[in-house]
C-alpha cells in the first residue's frame, strides 16, 4: 500500500487509529498490508509501527519522516527497506 492512500485514509476518516504524542499510530500488519511504499503525498505526522516482515520503502520511510513521523520497527528479523 502507498503511505500516500494511508495519508488519505487518516484526512477522510476511514482510518482512526489511536494518536501517540500528536502522531498516528498506524500497524501495517493489522491492515494485512505488508509493503508500505512511498507514493503519494504525506502531511499527517504518522508513527509507523512495523513487523520484522514488513518491508518499508526507502521513499516512503523518507516521507514520513519528512512529515514529521517516525517509523518504529517490533523485535525479531528486521525488516529491509527497499
Amino acid at each position: 500500500m502507498n503511505i500516500g492512500r494511508i495519508n488519505l485514509f487518516l484526512k477522510e476518516g476511514s482510518l482512526t487509529p489511536p494518536k501517540e504524542e500528536g502522531k498516528w499510530v498506524i500497524h501495517p500488519k493489522e491492515l494485512d498490508v505488508d509493503k508500505v511504499l512511498g507514493a503519494g503525498r504525506v502531511d499527517e505526522e504518522i508513527k509507523l509501527v512495523v513487523s520484522p516482515k514488513t518491508k518499508v520503502s526507502k521513499k516512503a520511510e523518507e516521507k514520513i519522516k519528512d512529515a514529521g513521523g517516525s517509523i518504529s520497527r517490533i523485535e525479531g528479523k528486521s525488516a529491509s527497506s527497499q
